[in-house]
């Protein structure tokens, strides 16, 4: 797989993309278990992203889920950033990454759907407040947004970031 994975995102280099993302949901902790994410995950993501990184690319990662145990990691990965779901706090995901690694996240998706502008708002500058308002960290959504997210609350998600 590690073969099929830089195959397939090569070619999107040599078309000038610049930033990669390898979505990986199957390592979170939710799932397997640090041992497990060691040893049949770590090691291939990061040959993935080595080799990407080589061809001239950026690479993120997300991993769907509580990665907490596993941040001590990230470093070795070979990704400029790192995704993260709701589920993991920002603050110690920016403690044990100590600026190592770019952190972007961990907006709530179903907030962003269901919630009031002003309570996205809200949520907003608390993922801002968590990850300590540093130069990188970047605001986004802890995983895909859901279909039928109004546009009010996009909005109202964008503005606070900025």
């Amino acid at each position: 797989m590690t073969e099929v994975c830089v195959a397939y995102l090569a070619p999107s280099i040599a078309k000038e993309a610049k930033v990669l993302s390898i979505a990986e949901p199957t390592a979170s902790g939710d799932l397997i278990s640090r041992r497990h994410f060691e040893e049949f995950v770590a090691p291939y993501i990061g040959k993935v992203a080595k080799r990407l990184k080589e061809k001239g690319a950026y690479i993120t990662l997300h991993i769907c889920g509580n990665i907490k145990d596993r941040l001590h990691l990230v470093p070795y990965l070979h990704i400029d950033m790192l995704s993260l779901d709701y589920k993991v706090d920002l603050r110690l995901a920016q403690n044990i990454l100590a600026g190592r690694t770019a952190v972007a996240g961990n907006m709530n998706p179903v907030l962003l759907k269901d919630a009031a502008p002003d309570n996205i708002i809200q949520a907003a500058r608390q993922c801002i407040d968590q990850a300590g308002r540093a130069e990188n960290y970047i605001l986004m959504p802890g995983c895909d947004i859901p279909p039928g997210v109004p546009l009010a609350n996009v909005i109202a998600f964008i503005g606070a970031g900025q």
